[in-house]
This record gives C-alpha cells, sequence and structure tokens, in this order.
C-alpha cells in the first residue's frame, strides 16, 4: 500500500490466495475486498458514480500504520471479480479511495482440461 494507490496484478490464480500488505505510505490505511458481479461498472465508476448498487465486503485487513503490514487467505472464484479499497479518510475528509485507493482484478479461468486421444494400435 503507498499513498494513494495499491500495488496489485491485474489476473490472479483461482483458489487459495494470500494477500500480503504493506503500508509503505506515510498515512494509515486499510484493505476491503469486494466481489463483484460481471454487470457492475469498473470499480471506479461504481465508487464515484450517482448510481450505486449494494455490494458485501468479502475479506480485509483493518487499519495499518505506516510500516505496519496485515495478511488475509480467501478462497476465489475462477473467471471473478474482485476490488480492493481502502475506505479510511484523509486528513482533508476525502476517503482514500477518491484519491486512487480503488482497484480491481481478475482471477484466471480455470484451464480446459487437455485429453489426448486414445492411441491406436
Amino acid at each position: 500500500m503507498l499513498d494513494h494507490r495499491f500495488e496489485l496484478p491485474t489476473s490472479v490464480p483461482p483458489g487459495r490466495v494470500v494477500f500480503q500488505f504493506d503500508n509503505v505510505g506515510q498515512a494509515p490505511h486499510n484493505v476491503i475486498m469486494i466481489p463483484l458481479a460481471d454487470d457492475l461498472p469498473p470499480i471506479e465508476v461504481q465508487l464515484r458514480g450517482s448510481e450505486r448498487r449494494l455490494v458485501e465486503p468479502f475479506a480485509g485487513i483493518y487499519d495499518r500504520g505506516p510500516g505496519d503490514s496485515g495478511s488475509f487467505a480467501v478462497d476465489l472464484a475462477a473467471d471473478h471479480r474482485y476490488a480492493i479499497v481502502c475506505s479510511l479518510n484523509a486528513e482533508d475528509g476525502q476517503p482514500h479511495w477518491v484519491k486512487g485507493m480503488a482497484t480491481e482484478f481478475r482471477t484466471l479461468p480455470v484451464p480446459a482440461e487437455t485429453s489426448t486421444p486414445p492411441s491406436r494400435p
């Protein structure tokens, strides 16, 4: 976690994943993971738009000060969207997600099993 962004890959394998976050910024931050339906707009649009849909947090890390870290393990569905946001407010009263601490990623699809046809004698 940096002031004010997350550094995450844009795709993650499905299944059990451990997320480790280190606060290398100067302000406290938290992490909230939210599953996103495919029909939701991108997280930036959802957070800033006037028409919002209710989403439920999935996992997260409570507030961490500068230099602190935290982790959590989650079971992620294949080919699914997830968002990561920081919900704390900056000194100016603006939420950190307004300042850029909101991102999303998609888990990779499950690879199709490749089968080899039986050999003929």
